[in-house]
Order: structure tokens, then sequence, then C-alpha cells
């Protein structure tokens, strides 16, 4: 329902139901869920233009994901990491936001996370377009309308 929330719009009520399910997640002691709901809360703080905020939760979530370096729920570090990227990007932050979101979409292109090549090369395509390299930025976008095809 976070999810459903933030994606129409109801960004407050969206962080209500992410805080809610942060508090069971952390009762059950369930890594993913706790992970998730960060990377939902910061989904919902970027779309009010919180970035900071934004930013702080997706850090946790990718930390939750990956403790220690070594990734351990890809759903949580792979979402968390590659929105920190878009999230830099929007911040003007591009080298950092590129380092991130070629991680993650590598990632996904070696272990066949068709999703995640799909979202990871879709935002690769806007940093190049804006970096004024289109020909990647054309290569990029293919490569994201191809993955996405894969995954319906």
């Amino acid at each position: 329902m976070a999810w459903f929330d933030h994606e129409t719009g109801r960004s407050r009520e969206s962080i209500e139901l992410s805080n809610r399910a942060l508090e069971i997640g952390s009762e059950l002691n369930n890594p993913f869920m706790i992970g998730r709901s960060l990377d939902w809360l910061g989904w919902a703080y970027s779309s009010l233009g919180m970035y900071e905020l934004a930013e702080q939760f997706y850090t946790n979530a990718v930390d939750v994901g990956a403790p220690g370096g070594k990734v351990q729920y890809v759903a949580v570090w792979g979402l968390g990491l590659q929105e920190l990227g878009a999230l830099h990007f929007k911040m003007g932050r591009l080298d950092q936001a590129k380092k991130e979101l070629e991680e993650t979409t590598n990632f996904a292109r070696t272990n066949g996370i068709d999703v995640g090549v799909a979202e990871g090369s879709a935002h690769l395509a806007e940093l190049a377009l804006a970096e004024g390299r289109l020909s990647d930025a054309e290569t990029l976008a293919a490569e994201a309308l191809a993955a996405q095809e894969e995954t319906v």
C-alpha cells in the first residue's frame, strides 16, 4: 500500500504506512522488511523534495541489503542503491550517480535481473543524455526497452 500511495501522489500516507512496516519489520527482526520499508521511505521523501532525508533512508537500506558490503538481500540493496543513484542525479552529483547506477545495473546484467537492467539502463540513459553523450543514451535506452520487454 505504501508503494501505491506513493505512486498516486499520497506521499504522506506512504510515509505513515512505511513507518508502520518498519516498526513491524523491526519487531520481527526481519531485515528484508526493514530494508524495503527504508526504500519506500526514501521514495516518499524524495518525492517531497526532501533529498537529504531520502538519501539517509536509501543509504540505510543499502546497508541492510548488503551488510559489510556483501549483498544478501538483492531487492533491498539493488533498489536502494539504484534509487540513491537516481537521487544523486537529481541533486547534481553526476559522478556519484553514475557510479551507483553502473554498479546496480551491472549487477542486474550479470545476474539476469531484467527489471534491474530496464530501470538501471533507463536511469543511465537519462544521465548520458544530460552529459551530452547522445549515442550512449540511445544505446542505453534501447537496452532498457529490450529488458523491459523481457519482464512482460
